[in-house]
């Protein structure tokens, strides 16, 4: 997926003032203003949106292709652009996302990154470097890598 249809997905959502959040490697790119090569979009809601995600998604030509509620939905449009948009439940400042295996317990505190020159907000550094901690996959290592980087230099000036 490339920058200008990630910000297109997430400016439509905003505009339903939806509180979404983006979530893994376009944030980690979003928040130390880099870029890399991405497959797809990952989002970040609360599950009293989905109704509203499941809405507006066709509305931007994407289709649903994959459904796992309610933790999430997968949607694609006819140029192969894929959007995971990942639901939690909100209470006392924290978003939890189950998954069949996991739990993941994110701040509902949002950084801002940008996106192509878009400001956008994301999960916090230190919620996304809980979430890739401990993975065996080589990207993800180089995002905690890079995450870790950017906390110690921020946490050191």
């Amino acid at each position: 997926m490339d920058a200008i249809e990630a910000v297109r997905v997430y400016t439509a959502l905003q505009a339903q003032d939806m509180p979404v959040r983006i979530e893994g490697g376009w944030a980690v790119d979003a928040l130390l203003h880099i870029h890399n090569p991405h497959d797809d979009l990952d989002l970040l809601v609360g599950n009293e949106y989905e109704s509203q995600c499941r809405k507006i998604m066709p509305e931007m030509d994407y289709s649903l292709s994959r459904d796992k509620s309610p933790s999430k939905l997968d949607s694609r449009d006819d140029k192969k652009h894929k959007v995971t948009i990942h639901f939690g439940s909100i209470s006392n400042g924290t978003l939890r996302r189950k998954t069949s295996t996991e739990v993941f317990v994110y701040s509902t505190e949002a950084v801002e990154g940008r996106i192509n020159g878009t400001r956008v907000r994301c999960v916090t550094p230190k919620d996304l470097l809980e979430r890739y901690k401990g993975s065996t996959r080589d990207k993800d290592r180089k995002y905690c890598q890079l995450l870790q980087n950017y906390l110690d230099s921020y946490n050191n000036s």
